[in-house]
């Protein structure tokens, strides 16, 4: 697989997460939450700025109560494998 097919993938892997977390209906956001069970709130987006501004603005997670709690940008397809290893080190909280 190819630095370029890569960068497409984990892009695209992305955003396909967040288009399924975001396409869940809003009843599900509506109901109280109770003990034990888990309540998502916050999106790391992981992409090139302009590909995680796209998604920001075609799927507006404030409209459904989410937030962005951060964002990994990727520098250049150079500097691919550093930056992945940035935001997955990121999102453990390391």
């Amino acid at each position: 697989m190819t630095r370029r097919q890569r960068v497409a993938f984990a892009t695209s892997l992305v955003v396909s997460l967040g288009v399924v977390a975001l396409s869940l209906p809003t009843s599900l956001f509506a109901a109280a939450p109770t003990f034990g069970q888990p309540t998502i709130s916050g999106i790391q987006g992981v992409g090139f700025e302009e590909d995680i501004r796209r998604f920001t603005d075609l799927y507006r997670p404030q409209n459904i109560g989410m937030r962005i709690v951060a964002a990994s940008v990727l520098r250049s397809h150079e500097s691919l494998e550093d930056d992945l290893a940035l935001a997955a080190a990121s999102a453990r909280g390391r």
